[in-house]
């Protein structure tokens, strides 16, 4: 930290990301090493590993008076963004968390970032993701709050149902290359309630369908498109399949409360074979999960795979989420606005599947 009379300098490293991201790295060698017939984990693992490593930045912030501007400089291996905000737009400092909770073991768990509120209630987080340390996270926001002479929220929790300021805190994009923003306000469609975003994820557009009407409480159910052919392999690997689909759910935006005993979840196999040839699928509860993949929701989910096929390169891949919040329904990649109306499409038939539960 550097910190002078007219200017304030905060730096923070992503070291935990750096470290997972490497590990991700040397999982990808070790798949090649002892299985070289396998293609699909080394493939995982190893994209994992370098978006996580790539795209995890050193962030900057700097504070200056004789401008009057308070600067976000996000730095990485494979990208850079700075985002300039006046002083007389900044409203408040806030440390806000977000509350984990384990339902095998009744515990909860807080992580906590630091964000800035701006006088048009915008929330801005200096480092997207959450994380421990709070007294640290405070000392960082009291700093900043003195030496703009604004007030320092107390720590705000984070609603899983909010995009925006949520699960991802990334700049809003649409197909990848249109700045601004584009968060729908609710919506009705056939009787479901929804919300929908386009956002950025690991540089790559996400785009996002959200429902309250259906929720899974104290459980979760994650579906990932694969490309045909592909499984993931038992035994000892099964282990670093569980870690893989983890990093699969953060790559989407998915986590904290939003996947409740995701210690002790469980790859799902074998899928119904409408969907096991184009689906991977990871739950708290394997049993239960079956009776929400009811037969009209795989015809939904085979419809999208079979128009949409994931072939790893320059193609749209989807995900859904059956959480304790609502029903998710996500897009990564070569995301178009066509996607974007079939995605909305796909999550209102899903939340209908679920209509008597």
């Amino acid at each position: 930290m550097d910190n002078q009379s007219n200017q304030l300098v905060l730096r923070d490293h992503p070291f935990v990301m750096w470290a997972i991201g490497i590990s991700m790295l040397g999982a990808c060698g070790y798949f090649l090493l002892t299985g070289p017939e396998e293609r699909l984990l080394p493939l995982i693992s190893g994209i994992l590993g370098l978006l996580i490593f790539g795209f995890s930045p050193i962030v900057t912030v700097r504070a200056d008076r004789s401008t009057g501007v308070l600067s976000i400089e996000r730095r990485s291996l494979l990208r850079n963004s700075k985002r300039e905000i006046p002083f007389s737009e900044i409203q408040s400092i806030q440390v806000e968390h977000s509350t984990s909770y384990d339902s095998d073991t009744g515990s909860h768990s807080n992580v906590y970032r630091v964000v800035i509120q701006t006088s048009q209630q915008e929330i801005i987080p200096l480092r997207s993701g959450y994380s421990s340390g709070l007294k640290a996270k405070e000392a960082k926001a009291q700093k900043l709050s003195t030496f703009l002479g604004v007030g320092m929220g107390v720590p705000t929790p984070y609603d899983p149902r909010s995009f925006i300021s949520g699960l991802t805190g990334k700049q809003f994009i649409i197909a990848q290359d249109a700045p601004g923003g584009n968060a729908s306000p609710e919506q009705v469609t056939d009787g479901i309630h929804w919300s929908q975003e386009t956002t950025e994820m690991g540089g790559a557009a996400v785009a996002r369908w959200f429902s309250p009407d259906f929720s899974w409480e104290g459980n979760f159910l994650f579906l990932i498109q694969k490309m045909q052919g592909q499984s993931l392999p038992g035994g000892l690997l099964s282990m670093m399949s569980k870690t893989i689909f983890r990093a699969s759910l953060s790559l989407f935006g998915f986590g904290g409360d939003l996947t409740p005993g995701l210690e002790h979840a469980e790859v799902m196999a074998p899928l119904d074979p409408k969907i096991e040839p184009f689906y991977l699928a990871f739950t708290s509860d394997p049993i239960a999960a079956r009776r929400l993949l009811n037969s009209w929701a795989e015809i939904a989910l085979a419809n999208w795979a079979q128009k949409h096929p994931f072939q790893q390169r320059n193609t749209t891949q989807m995900a859904v989420l059956f959480s304790p919040a609502g029903l998710f329904v996500a897009a990564s990649g070569s995301v178009s606005p066509d996607d974007i109306e079939e995605l909305i499409t796909l999550g209102v038939e899903l939340a209908k599947t679920q209509s008597s539960h």
